[in-house]
C-alpha cells in the first residue's frame, strides 16, 4: 500500500515539475499508409470471421455430444413400423353385413 503510494507521489511531482505527463509527446496511434490500413482491416474481419467460424463449430459439436448423450443405444436400433403398422388404426371396427331374410 506504501509502495503504490509512493509511486502515485512520485507520478504527480513529475507531472506538477514538467507541466504536462511524461507520455504526452508520444502519438497514441501512428498514421498508416493506405496499402497498410486496407491489410489491418482485412486482417481484423478476417479474425472476426474466424471467431464466428470457430463459434459454429462449437456450437455444432455440443449439439452432437447432447444428441449422443440422450440417445439410444447403437446396439438398439429404432423398430420399424411392421407390415400393418403404416397407417392409424380405426376406431370403430368393420362395418356388419345387412341380414337378408
Amino acid at each position: 500500500m506504501v509502495k503504490q503510494s509512493l509511486i502515485l507521489v512520485v507520478f504527480a511531482a513529475a507531472i506538477a515539475l514538467t507541466g504536462e505527463p511524461a507520455w504526452a509527446d508520444v502519438a497514441p496511434f501512428p498514421r498508416i499508409d493506405g496499402a497498410s490500413r486496407a491489410k489491418l482491416l482485412a486482417a481484423l474481419a478476417g479474425l472476426v470471421i474466424l471467431g464466428f467460424g470457430m463459434v459454429g463449430l462449437i456450437w455444432l459439436g455440443a449439439r452432437m455430444a447432447q444428441r449422443y448423450r440422450h440417445g439410444g443405444a447403437p446396439l438398439h436400433p429404432t423398430p420399424r413400423p411392421g407390415e400393418k403398422d403404416w397407417a392409424a388404426k380405426p376406431l370403430a371396427g368393420p362395418p356388419e353385413k345387412p341380414v337378408d331374410r
